[in-house]
């Protein structure tokens, strides 16, 4: 009898432990990549501006597009509160349907993240892995100061 008790202790026991150790739902690195480029129409030209210099940099050409839209599919949303300081430049996004979406740019020296902000959602930020960092930072020489 106290053989039965210990075993069936000791199964219920050993079935709560590995219950335990189950994940509760799946993670994937897809559940935090929010891509901005949100649109099925084709990317006609990304403008970007510093704001407080006023120029502007109007990128339309195939392959600089094709760059951008990698840098910016791979953009990773941040959890947490948002509390940032005013933007330096401005990014806005154009497509051949005449949908536009404008972010807010935080760039900082090469090698550091890059962060977005959509201009309608100001509780929301994104980052640019810093692999793709330089690359933009580069395409964007004559409007960083």
């Amino acid at each position: 009898m106290k053989t039965g008790i210990c075993l069936l202790l000791s199964s219920a026991f050993l079935s709560i432990c590995l219950a335990g150790c189950l994940p509760r739902e799946p993670f994937t690195i897809e559940s935090n990549v929010n891509p901005i480029f949100e649109s099925s129409s084709r990317l006609i030209s990304i403008h970007i501006s510093n704001l407080k210099a006023d120029d502007t940099l109007i990128i339309d050409d195939k392959e600089s597009l094709n760059t951008l839209q990698t840098i910016f599919s791979s953009v990773m949303k941040v959890e947490g509160i948002v509390n940032m300081t005013d933007p330096r430049y401005s990014l806005s996004v154009q497509y051949d349907d005449k949908k536009q979406h404008d972010f807010y740019l935080w760039i900082g020296e090469k090698d550091k993240t890059i962060t977005l902000m959509k201009t309608d959602d100001t509780q929301t930020v994104y980052t640019v892995i810093i692999k793709e960092t330089n690359q933009l930072i580069d395409m964007m020489e004559s409007v960083i100061e």
